[in-house]
């Protein structure tokens, strides 16, 4: 009687089950990634209005006032005048948009700044448009508390 061969691999079908569970895995893995890129985005938004509230109270000891629009955009005195590491790029959010920083000599109680402010106070408003790169996504406020000793208040949002 012939004996029976021995067979060494694997037959087709296993084979066909193996990448089928690959493709479930990668299926169910790869969302979860991009969530967590986004995630290490946002915190590097964090990470860079920190950078950016240290810089303008730097700033604000040092010049009793806050940079001025012109000053940030012409001037570049954040980084020029050592109050913002070179590392940090102040242009670019980590989604390559542009952040923008507006200041307001006096503001008005508006309702399109948060916090509301009182009428009178000196604000800067740092933002980033984040992923979908619609304005106001994130932004930090920094504010002269006039009531406080006109000590720098800041506030974020969309965190």
């Amino acid at each position: 009687m012939a004996k029976a061969r021995e067979q060494k691999g694997f037959s087709l079908i296993e084979l066909m089950i193996v990448v089928a569970i690959i493709g479930v895995l990668f299926a169910v893995l790869v969302p979860r990634l991009g969530n967590s890129s986004d995630r290490a985005r946002v915190a590097g938004v964090r990470n860079d209005f920190k950078a950016f509230e240290t810089a303008i109270r730097s700033y604000y000891i040092e010049h009793a006032a806050m940079p001025s629009d012109t000053d940030i955009s012409t001037n570049n005195v954040l980084e020029t005048g050592r109050y913002l590491d070179n590392e940090i790029d102040e242009t670019n959010d980590p989604w390559g948009h542009v952040y923008t920083y507006a200041y307001t000599a006096t503001t008005t109680a508006d309702a399109t700044v948060t916090p509301n402010l009182p009428a009178g106070t000196r604000a800067a408003t740092i933002g980033c448009a984040g992923p979908a790169n619609t304005a106001g996504t994130y932004r930090m406020i920094i504010w002269v508390d006039t009531a406080n000793n006109n000590t720098l208040v800041t506030s974020t949002a969309g965190f």
